[in-house]
This record gives structure tokens, C-alpha cells and sequence, in this order.
């Protein structure tokens, strides 16, 4: 449910921050051997090659930021079509526990909080610059 608030603004966020992706998909799945990822909303732009994996709480916690973090170290093998983009990493709550935004900012992550018409806003400042996960991994 707190996807269906968070998806509908975010393609303009991003493009807004200078990151040309132009479609959204929300709940990618996929199963390999005898595991499963799923993505909670993938923004894409195939032409420039370029992803931005979003993960959604409805309470984002310090262990909810760590645990997606790890999610990049298999991502490519599950979603193997992505292995030539640019892949970066946003994490959206609705409520946010004290101190996990600046978390999520340290280890390079995009933060969205809700606004206060119930859609999607930026938490990052400016100067804010996002790690490329998939130049990491």
C-alpha cells in the first residue's frame, strides 16, 4: 500500500535531482534456484541506462537501510539485464525513525519521506551525491 503513495511522484523526483529515468515499475519479482528478490518500485530510463532501486517501509529503520544495502550484492544476479546501467539506490518510508535518514545518506542512498499532500518528497539536500551500486559490488 505505502508503494501506490510513494510510486506516482517518482520519476519527477529523480529527474528533478538530475537522474533521467522516465518509467516507474512497481513489485519486480524474481526467483533463482531457491531464492527470491523482489524490488518494491524499479525507475528506469533503458535509452541512457539508467535504474534507480527503491525499497519502501512503512517505519524505515537503520536495519531495513543495511539489510537493502546487501540486496546489491546478488541484485545483477537476479536482474542480469542491468548489468550495463547505472544503478543507484533509494530508500522511502512513512514514518522514518530518528537518525536513519542521515544513515541512509552516508551510504549513499536517495531518501524519500511523505509530503504533506501523501506524496513523495526528497529528503537529500543539494549536494548530496548518490553511490552507483553496481561500480561497488
Amino acid at each position: 500500500m505505502i508503494e501506490a503513495l510513494v510510486e506516482p511522484g517518482c520519476v519527477k523526483l529523480f529527474q528533478e535531482r538530475g537522474i533521467n529515468v522516465k518509467k516507474s515499475r512497481p513489485r519486480l519479482g524474481r526467483a533463482l534456484k531457491d531464492s527470491y528478490m523482489e524490488i518494491d518500485i524499479l525507475l528506469k530510463n533503458k535509452g541512457d541506462k539508467i535504474a534507480v532501486v527503491v525499497e519502501v517501509k512503512t517505519t524505515l529503520k537503520v536495519r531495513d537501510v543495511r539489510k537493502f544495502i546487501r540486496k546489491f550484492d546478488t541484485f545483477l544476479d537476479f536482474f542480469p539485464g542491468y548489468r550495463e546501467y547505472t544503478i543507484y539506490g533509494a530508500v522511502a518510508g512513512m514514518l522514518i525513525e530518528e537518525g536513519v535518514s542521515e544513515f541512509a545518506y552516508r551510504q549513499g542512498l536517495f531518501v524519500l519521506g511523505l509530503g504533506r499532500e501523501g506524496l513523495a518528497r526528497m529528503l537529500n539536500d543539494k549536494k548530496f551525491k548518490p553511490t552507483i551500486f553496481n561500480e561497488i559490488a
